[in-house]
């Protein structure tokens, strides 16, 4: 009965600290030239992810469109749909989804529908590949979720279009991308020890790899006016991500956690040599398999652990994303306000991990950004729509905190959990998050109904959190 009920070892807060692998890091080199390279390669499945995550801006770009009788527009294109003939503005987009799937005169409510699919796919892959990969490897699962991603993409262009198959493609997408962050993130943070600053800086890879495919869809989005283009070029790119099975091995934390000990020593040879360092003779022998992990009952603060972040989790995306689909509908060009939501990202990831986290450490410096996140977004639903740039301001702002808090929560929750269940917690926590990005897609469409309801509803829970 007492074996039955033994508790989940303390190996949370540990870490597996008695395999002798962080011992060996001082001796392989802890960050040098090995680590640079699968730093740099590791950038790949996150702005492959990005790129698929925020194309909707651009391919499904709300297009002002009028009866043709009533038409002023200088750059304009006619549609024949149920509304009639009908006349829409192409200055900013050439066409849209929208327009393709018919989602004007009454079925705009079909584009609110179908925007959450994709976060829907995110929700349940998150969960379902950080599981994979805690069984079968972090390096095959990210390889499997780039594959996913692409051929998914691709093929919403290449097969006949229509509301069902958009769907489908999207989710099967989504569900690829949620799968490739998780395994992305825990495959960086497991390199360096634990609590050192390196493991900040292998954090800060996936967000600026999240940065650069950012910029790299504005880009493409700028040069290529079609929705169709675009989707495909986005998608099919991102095969060059499959070169990551050339250019990293596999995590030598989670084969030593596996009892592949030989595996994992030969990983460790080849970063000391491309270091530069040299091993004591002897040195791999301390290397061991931790205890195989008792769960006959998990501890209860384990669980509350798990639960508060998950909620962390939920309001930190409902604002992230909330901010950034909301973008559409700021005053300006889109091309412009884009990558300045994206300049304000990129500072948030570099102040947060190479100055905040290391100071304030990171229950403190959470709590300070979602309360200023929520401040910020109940200022903006307060303003008047004609004080243009003060909004703007306020909505970069808010992006600044909701990225920080992205920053603190990816980084704090792999450090609470065990190497066996990393992947396992991440991908629920990211599921439980990925309901604060559905809620916030819809949330975005709701601005008929009042223009103060979507900053509210983004607020509210950052304010809880």
């Amino acid at each position: 009965m007492g074996q039955e009920n033994k508790i989940l070892k303390s190996e949370a807060t540990s870490d597996l600290q008695t395999t002798g692998y962080e011992d060996l890091l001082t001796h392989a080199g802890e960050w040098g030239p090995w680590q640079w390279r699968v730093w740099l390669a590791m950038w790949m499945p996150a702005m492959m992810a990005a790129m698929a995550t925020l194309s909707w801006v651009f391919t499904a770009f709300p297009v002002a469109c009028t009866p043709e009788d009533q038409q002023n527009i200088t750059n304009s294109l006619s549609k024949n749909n149920d509304c009639g003939i009908i006349t829409c503005d192409s200055s900013v987009r050439e066409d849209s989804i929208v327009l393709d799937l018919n989602l004007l005169c009454g079925r705009e409510w079909l584009k609110a529908l179908l925007a959450p699919v994709y976060m829907l796919g995110m929700l349940i892959g998150a969960p379902v590949f950080g599981l994979l990969s805690d069984s079968f490897g972090r390096k095959r699962l990210v390889l499997v979720s780039i594959l996913v991603v692409s051929v998914s993409g691709s093929m919403l262009v290449v097969m006949p279009h229509s509301l069902a198959w958009h769907a489908v493609c999207r989710f099967i997408t989504g569900f690829g991308a949620g799968g490739s962050m998780v395994c992305s993130f825990v495959y960086l943070i497991e390199g360096p020890r634990r609590g050192r600053r390196w493991r900040l800086v292998a954090a800060l890879g996936l967000h600026l790899g999240w940065n650069t495919g950012q910029a790299v869809l504005v880009v493409l989005a700028y040069l290529i006016r079609g929705w169709r283009q675009l989707q495909l070029v986005t998608h099919a790119a991102s095969l060059a991500a499959l070169s990551l099975f050339f250019l990293v091995p596999e995590s030598p934390r989670w084969l030593i956690s596996q009892g592949r000990l030989e595996e994992a020593k030969q990983v460790i040879r080849e970063m000391a040599s491309a270091n530069k360092k040299t091993l004591p003779p002897g040195a791999l022998d301390s290397l061991a398999q931790p205890p195989i992990m008792q769960t006959g009952k998990i501890p209860r603060s384990l669980i509350q652990r798990l639960l508060v972040l998950s909620f962390q989790w939920f309001a930190t995306n409902l604002c992230y994303y909330g901010i950034h689909y909301s973008s559409v509908q700021l005053y300006g060009d889109i091309y412009i306000n884009f990558p300045l939501l994206m300049m304000a990202e990129v500072s948030a990831n570099l102040f947060s991990h190479l100055v905040a986290l290391p100071s304030l450490g990171q229950k403190r410096y959470l709590g300070v950004c979602q309360l200023l996140c929520s401040l910020v977004l109940l200022l903006s639903s307060a303003v008047p729509p004609s004080y243009h740039f003060l909004k703007i301001g306020l909505t970069l702002i808010g992006k600044f905190t909701a990225t920080a808090n992205f920053n603190c929560l990816y980084f704090y929750t792999c450090e609470l959990f065990p190497t066996s269940i990393r992947s396992t917690t991440i991908g629920i926590c990211s599921t439980v998050g990925r309901l604060g990005a559905m809620v916030a897609l819809a949330s975005v469409h709701l601005s008929w109904v009042s223009e103060m309801l979507p900053p509210v509803m983004m607020a509210a829970p950052a304010a809880a959190a």
